[in-house]
């Protein structure tokens, strides 16, 4: 994904508004945590379209256009973006 939105927390860690990359859609949210081998985060939300889907489940499957809200440390939520990089999602 891209990072569209940082807020900082603290010096190590923030809140992040991810874009998502082609690399992410049809990933559950545990299979695109596992994948990208870093320090846990929590996805807060995901935007679909319109509709908010807050504290979603690590079974959710990440969708063509959808963004997320993650929080955690700074490389957590720089190696979940690193994994998704790819053409955004249509």
């Amino acid at each position: 994904p891209r990072v569209d939105d940082y807020i900082s927390l603290s010096p190590t860690s923030g809140v992040a508004k991810l874009a998502v990359g082609a690399n992410l859609v049809g990933r559950t949210i545990a299979e695109a945590h596992a994948a990208c081998g870093a320090p846990p985060l929590s996805v807060l939300a995901i935007k679909r379209g319109q509709r908010v889907i807050t504290a979603p489940s690590p079974d959710e499957r990440i969708a063509p256009g959808d963004a997320l809200v993650v929080i955690g440390l700074d490389p957590a939520i720089e190696a979940f973006a690193e994994v998704g990089e790819g053409d955004p999602a249509a």
